[in-house]
């Protein structure tokens, strides 16, 4: 019994999360939202990995990626053609980066 009611708690509390996070993404122009999820999947993305992925104008893609930074959904790691992205972490302030 124990062990089910764990189990039931665990679900409901990632329920929650994830619930909260759809209401968190769902704000987010199309675009941002594919980025995001883009760059969650992968761990870290260039700019040319989301023209890529998406289809969209360098600008475009820029445009998002600066807003998703201001916004807080992003960190920027370095400059110029070395410039890569990665996610923030919410809980601790910090660029969660996972390997390729």
């Amino acid at each position: 019994m124990f062990f089910l009611r764990a189990l039931q708690q665990h679900k409901n509390r990632l329920e929650s999360k994830v619930e909260r996070e759809r209401k968190i993404l769902g704000q987010l122009p199309e675009l941002s939202l594919r980025i995001h999820e883009l760059t969650k999947e992968r761990g870290q993305v260039k700019v040319e990995d989301i023209i890529r992925a998406t289809g969209a104008a360098r600008g475009t893609v820029k445009d998002h990626l600066n807003h998703l930074i201001k916004d807080g959904y992003l960190v920027q790691h370095g400059k110029g053609k070395g410039t890569w992205y990665s996610l923030r972490s919410s809980q601790y302030g910090i660029a969660i980066v996972r390997g390729r």
